[in-house]
């Protein structure tokens, strides 16, 4: 079964569970292996397209971008099944995106930032911080 055949398979399932009761859905055993299953695509998707795209941005990176130092697999202290991926970037002591304001951006770039970009900015670095 495709990813996106699982994500259709998923979001059926979620309406119906919100259709028939506006309480917390119950999650049978075999959906939370579909879920389990689409998250961890979507996990080793994402790794991928990352080192791809670090591995194109080579001659950027240490100047425009962090030095990828290490990729490999994160090792939780207790046992489970998913060892998640995991990239090891290099510090850059500056100003997080999440504290960037109109003050910090020049002038033309600051015209263009509009709140619908801001917010995306913000679900792309939540979204990321919580992988």
């Amino acid at each position: 079964m495709s990813t996106d055949e699982l994500a259709r398979i998923l979001f059926e399932r979620l309406q119906e569970d919100t259709s028939e009761d506006e309480d917390e859905p119950e999650e049978d055993e075999e959906f939370l292996v579909l879920k389990e299953e689409y998250y961890y695509r979507y996990i080793m998707e994402s790794h991928e397209t990352e080192i791809r795209a670090y591995e194109r941005l080579k001659d950027l990176q240490g100047s425009a971008i962090p030095r990828l130092i290490l990729a490999g697999q994160f090792l939780p202290p207790d046992e489970r099944a998913i060892q998640p991926p995991a990239l090891l970037f290099e510090y850059i002591p500056s100003i997080s995106l999440l504290d960037i304001t109109p003050r910090h951006l020049l002038p033309s770039s600051a015209s263009s930032c509009s709140q619908s970009s801001k917010a995306s900015l913000r679900m792309a670095l939540f979204t990321t911080t919580c992988r």
